[in-house]
């Protein structure tokens, strides 16, 4: 579908819809408004994952279940006790907060679909640095990241395991392709 805006006859903008296709892969953004954050301890920043199509549309109908993981200087707040995480994709999109550490740093947020299959996308990760805080912090106490990663390791799969399961994905989805362009061979043998 095109519309057109038309002033004096003339086409003066115009925008384009078209029906989204298959999920084809998870992409996460820092919803950050070009804000720098802060290495305070409490400075929180939005990373917001979706599930696209080949053209990139969002595909607002998802509804699967989102894991994220932190590391570096930055941790994911809630967890699996107030299941935030893994998060069920809500209008086609998925929420983490994360909130900076007091060190200047990189964070790696990384998000992956629970569903395992040929056809599910691979995970993503987005990387971005917080600046240290130009004013003196005052407060009583620091949340205990050890316990926090402590725990979320205990939840989350071996990192080979889950290196392995990615590279099966990878080979399962080259012989599903390579299988489909052999019927598509077939079939043209078929017709001449």
């Amino acid at each position: 579908m095109k519309a057109e805006g038309i002033i004096n006859g003339a086409v003066v903008t115009e925008h384009k819809r078209w029906p989204v296709g298959r999920k084809r892969r998870l992409v996460i953004k820092v919803d950050d408004s070009d804000i720098q954050p802060i290495a305070d301890g409490s400075d929180i920043t939005t990373v917001v994952a979706y599930l696209v199509d080949a053209g990139g549309a969002i595909k607002r109908l998802s509804d699967e279940y989102v894991r994220f993981t932190v590391e570096g200087e930055g941790e994911l707040i809630g967890g699996t006790a107030n299941e935030i995480n893994p998060q069920k994709m809500l209008w086609g999109e998925a929420i983490a907060l994360i909130r900076s550490s007091t060190t200047a740093g990189k964070i790696k947020v990384k998000a992956a679909i629970l569903k395992e299959g040929i056809n599910i996308p691979d995970f993503a990760e987005i990387e971005f640095s917080t600046v240290e805080a130009s004013q003196n912090l005052f407060y009583n106490e620091l949340p205990n990241k050890n316990t926090a990663a402590k725990t979320s390791l205990l939840n989350d799969q071996n990192e080979d395991l889950e290196k392995l399961q990615n590279e099966l994905r990878k080979v399962q989805k080259e012989l599903q392709e390579y299988k489909i362009n052999d019927v598509g061979k077939q079939q043209q043998q078929f017709i001449q």
